[in-house]
């Protein structure tokens, strides 16, 4: 076993005295072999549990007791679920995967329908617009109907 393991093994179970059996003997004898976990247990012992197990035991006042004693019985009880309503619990209880299915699906739908124009204004739309304006003012057959003032002599020459 790992170090890190070992330790947490022994600021939990092992120093209350939990830990029974092969898992016992396991930490013991990676406290014979690793200097670092044994002085890690020996500090353990001096700066939490010695302490401990050195203050006096205080026993409240009876007054105390009684105080509490009151206050439990007197507290509100909690309004009891009709059991309809816990049996359709399940019904809105929405699995953590299915929120982040449906927030990825929510964030992607925005983010295509914000960078993409759906309101017929696209390049491509735009462009066809000035296309067709451009055949408007041209005319259908090649004619030039004047429909636009161009404003240069060159333009008018060629049109």
């Amino acid at each position: 076993m790992k170090c890190k393991k070992i330790r947490d093994l022994i600021a939990t179970d092992y120093i209350d005295g939990e830990i029974d059996g092969q898992l016992k003997a396991t930490i013991e004898e990676h406290l014979r072999t690793c200097e670092s976990c044994r002085k890690f247990e020996q500090d353990l012992r001096e700066m939490v549990i010695a302490p401990l197990k050195a203050s006096k035991r205080r026993v409240p006042p009876e007054a105390v007791w009684e105080n509490i004693k009151e206050r439990i019985k007197n507290k509100k009880p909690i309004i009891a679920v009709p059991d309809w309503l816990e049996r359709l619990r399940p019904v809105f209880v929405i699995p953590k995967p299915v929120y982040a299915a449906v927030t990825a699906v929510l964030i992607i739908a925005f983010v295509l329908f914000a960078t993409h124009p759906f309101n017929g204004r696209s390049e491509m739309g735009s462009y066809l617009e000035e296309q067709m304006q451009y055949i408007y003012y041209v005319g259908v057959n090649g004619t030039y109907e004047n429909h636009m003032d161009v404003g240069t002599a060159i333009e008018e020459y060629l049109m």
